[in-house]
């Protein structure tokens, strides 16, 4: 469990800094609180680069700024900390302060946020973002869901469409028939239809799995974050399948931690999560997928986007099914057909009218015709 250390004097936060140096060596859980600072280790299993985790690094140096150090970070990327798979075990135990929280790598204990996977709701992450934000402030089921897993949602981060990665040339959606590719949640469900073969494994562990010939490629990934991660170089045929979002992505943190944090630090950190949120974003998102973009026709790789009587076609052969999926998931937990129903509702409601007002532009659309 996480070790929280109220002070109110010099000598009791000295005592506290030694324990968490202490602690940091030993391994053991790595959060140091008193009443005038706090100290906490965040993880990500996406190395720095990408705009939704150079957002973090951000959020992360702002606060640090303005709290003067009371609110301190030690980052950890890349996975050099732990696989995408730990952090929210992580969290709760007290091993890790919060980092990098995508639902579709723990549906059992995010089953209404999982919704973000179901495939051609939309491709506007900026929109995306601020949805998963507002319910998570405004709907009560999704509340009380991130309080049982014992999260307190600090800010989304903006995560693109997904992209599809090859090794051979791709020219349409019947190139991927047979091929083996790294899908994350529900839009697996989706890539069966069309006789991709879905494989789940930590995101840092692709490029091995693809260079050894145990992958053909990815089938979902945020497009901004391919060049980070190496990709093209094993799997240089970039391609859009119009699947449009796929995941989203939070920061999170304890909710324990949270609670033992003074008011006036969570003022500050609520109050930089909302600027970049509402101030920086989409216009950082888009810079990130320009310069992304150059790093990948640079480095000889092709973007191409799947032909619209293509994706129409394929979204019609998968109607409902995974949303129907997705729902009988959520039952399977426990939740009410009433509560399920409201919440998708809540859920389309709330994407529609942030998709009405947001100024994002698809960026691989974008680099595929700088790619042309």
């Amino acid at each position: 469990m996480a070790a929280f250390h109220e002070s109110r004097s010099t000598a009791r936060l000295l005592l506290a800094a030694s324990a968490f140096a202490v602690a940091s060596l030993l391994g053991t859980p790595t959060l140091a609180v008193s009443q005038e600072s706090v100290t906490i280790r965040l993880t990500s299993p996406v190395p720095r680069g990408p705009a939704h985790v150079e957002a973090i690094q951000w959020w992360a140096d702002e606060v640090a700024k303005r709290s003067e150090d009371r609110v301190k970070f030690q980052t950890f990327y890349a996975g050099s900390l732990m696989g995408a798979l730990e952090t929210l075990p992580a969290t709760r135990d007290g091993r890790v302060g919060g980092g990098y929280m995508s639902p579709g790598y723990w549906p059992a204990d995010l089953p209404l946020w999982s919704v973000d996977s179901i495939p051609f709701v939309t491709d506007d992450p900026h929109a995306m973002m601020l949805t998963f934000y507002d319910l998570s402030k405004n709907n009560e089921s999704m509340r009380k869901e991130l309080e049982a897993a014992g999260i307190k949602l600090m800010f989304m981060v903006p995560v693109t469409p997904a992209v599809s990665g090859v090794r051979e040339p791709v020219t349409a959606l019947k190139d991927l028939d047979g091929k083996r590719l790294r899908v994350l949640g529900y839009v697996a469900r989706a890539f069966q239809t069309i006789g991709v073969q879905p494989v789940s494994i930590d995101p840092g562990q692709q490029y091995e799995a693809i260079q050894r010939g145990a992958l053909d490629g990815f089938g979902s990934l945020v497009f901004d974050a391919i060049p980070y991660f190496k990709l093209h170089e094993v799997a240089p045929s970039l391609y859009y399948t119009g699947i449009g979002m796929y995941s989203s992505v939070g920061v999170g943190i304890s909710l324990e931690l949270w609670n033992g944090i003074p008011e006036d630090l969570q003022k500050i950190m609520t109050e930089v999560a909302e600027e970049y949120m509402f101030e920086r974003e989409p216009a950082a998102l888009m810079a990130y997928e320009d310069e992304a973009c150059t790093k990948l026709l640079d480095a000889k790789a092709t973007v191409a986007l799947a032909p619209d009587t293509e994706v129409e076609a394929w979204k019609a052969e998968v109607g409902d099914t995974i949303k129907d999926a997705w729902r009988a998931t959520v039952l399977e937990r426990g939740v009410t057909a009433e509560v399920v129903d409201a919440f998708y509702a809540d859920y389309t409601a709330t994407l529609a009218k942030y998709e009405a007002d947001s100024k994002y532009e698809l960026g691989v659309a974008r680099c595929a015709a700088r790619s042309d």
